[in-house]
């Protein structure tokens, strides 16, 4: 299934920041971070090897960081010989990692184009734990997010 995710954006009042610049490789916490809002305010850190990291340890401090007002998930993301990258996230509500965050896939290849590592527009594949997914980068700025789907509930709700 492929799904229409928008336009991302850089800009602090979008995302939101508490700074005028955008936060584009900044150092938070010992960590080289990007902030982009795909949906939700998302900190992308580009590592070694994201199995490595204590994302337990590592990820409170940056999604509690004074520069994201409302928050932000933390991204993990690790560059791979085929052209993708594999990918943790430790998302804000939840306060833990999760399996799949397809907002944390997108914000990875938009902050991957961004920083020049993938190229401006076509596929991008992003492995969190929980799969594959494709994210779709345009010419007009949109994307695209594209993955595996499985029903895992079916239901009525009763009139009130």
């Amino acid at each position: 299934m492929t799904v229409e995710m928008g336009t991302p954006t850089f800009d602090p009042e979008d995302v939101p920041l508490a700074r005028e610049a955008a936060l584009v490789e900044a150092d938070l916490d010992g960590r080289t971070v990007t902030a982009v809002n795909t949906g939700v305010p998302h900190a992308v850190a580009f590592v070694d090897d994201v199995d490595a990291v204590d994302l337990g340890a590592m990820a409170p401090p940056i999604r509690h960081h004074e520069v994201f007002p409302e928050g932000a998930n933390v991204n993990l993301a690790t560059a791979r010989d085929d052209g993708g990258f594999d990918q943790r996230t430790f998302e804000r509500g939840v306060e833990g990692e999760t399996e799949a965050c397809g907002t944390g896939a997108l914000a990875i290849a938009v902050v991957a184009s961004r920083l020049g590592l993938v190229t401006e527009t076509g596929d991008v594949t992003v492995s969190p734990p929980g799969g594959d997914l494709e994210i779709g980068l345009r010419e007009d700025g949109t994307t695209t997010l594209r993955g595996p789907t499985e029903r895992v509930l079916r239901g009525e709700v009763p009139d009130a």
